[in-house]
């Protein structure tokens, strides 16, 4: 049957001798396809089902982690020196001893661990009547060790009390039941 198209052009329709339905070959390599296509996405989507459980366990753990870290990087990095008689960064094995300024004055801060609580104390210098601040900074600390890295002899040693000096950094190794954390500030 031919068709006359625009500008005289023929076009010739040709019928299909075989308007039969899919072949039993054929209809199964296409459900193999699709078992194959539905096998994936089901895999898959278990796959990332069960990756976003695992993060919601693990997040309350590093979050508290970071806020931790964060923490003790703040007062670290926010103690400035002090001149008075006793010395201005002070740090044995266990606990440490430094100077903050804060737009209230000056405060004497102390982080240590006592009763498995790792915490810091601090108390204005300026104003004797000015009660102690305990804030904690974690719970279930099991263990708590500091090292000071001294520049000069480009070692880490276990007290600090030089006067004029800072340590060019400090390491926290801290465990817990569930870990342990270690941590490196250093001061500019």
């Amino acid at each position: 049957m031919k068709q006359r198209l625009l500008f005289g052009w023929t076009m010739i329709r040709r019928r299909s001798r075989h308007k039969q339905a899919l072949t039993f070959v054929e209809l199964l390599v296409a459900l193999a396809i699709f078992s194959c296509i539905g096998l994936l996405i089901v895999s898959l989507t278990r796959n990332a089902i069960g990756l976003r459980l695992r993060t919601a366990k693990s997040m309350p753990k590093l979050y508290k982690e970071y806020r931790v870290r964060t923490l003790l990087n703040q007062l670290l990095l926010g103690s400035v020196p002090y001149k008075n008689d006793e010395e201005d960064l002070k740090g044995t094995e266990d606990s440490l001893t430094l100077y903050r300024g804060a737009q209230y004055g000056f405060f004497r801060t102390e982080i240590s661990v006592t009763d498995q609580t790792l915490s810091a104390r601090s108390h204005r210098v300026d104003d004797p009547d000015d009660k102690e601040i305990d804030a904690v900074i974690d719970n279930n600390v099991t263990e708590f060790a500091l090292r000071y890295f001294d520049a000069q002899k480009s070692e880490w040693i276990s007290t600090w009390t030089a006067r004029a000096d800072r340590p060019k950094a400090i390491e926290i190794r801290f465990k817990k039941y569930e870990g342990e954390f270690e941590q490196i500030v250093s001061f500019p």
